[in-house]
């Protein structure tokens, strides 16, 4: 969808507006800070799927946690951080609320998290019944 989203925006503003606010920049770094969300949302769905064994509890469990951090983020419940706000940083970045080295404590807190993740996926799977469902 952010192609999507490059291309309709590129369509519809002019040119020297989008230079004026660096949106290829945004674009970019969007890109990258939402990919490593999904990577930590991915590896979270497998964990949790070799935990259950079963696919579609897995997937309302992950959603349940992702659905759980979007209603902390939109109402506030907590003054902690949770991984879902990291996906607001690129626009508080460019709205020139936090400075760049907010971005690259970002990248490097999920890039730990992304490896505690995998690190702890593997060691679940390593545990699972892998033979159970062999006939």
């Amino acid at each position: 969808h952010q192609i999507i989203d490059f291309i309709f925006t590129m369509i519809n503003f002019e040119g020297s507006f989008l230079r004026e606010k660096s949106f290829v920049n945004y674009t970019i770094l969007f890109g990258l800070i939402m990919f490593l969300y999904y990577l930590e949302t991915g590896f979270l769905y497998q964990m949790i799927h070799d935990l259950l064994k079963i696919d579609l509890l897995a997937l309302i469990a992950t959603f349940i946690v992702n659905f759980v951090q979007y209603l902390v983020i939109r109402y506030g419940f907590a003054n902690v951080w949770i991984p879902g706000e990291d996906v607001l940083v690129a626009f508080e970045y460019f709205k020139g609320s936090i400075d760049f080295t907010v971005i690259i404590v970002t990248i490097f807190r999920s890039g730990l998290i992304i490896g505690c993740l995998y690190l702890f996926g593997q060691i679940v799977f390593e545990k699972k019944d892998i033979m159970k469902h062999e006939k």
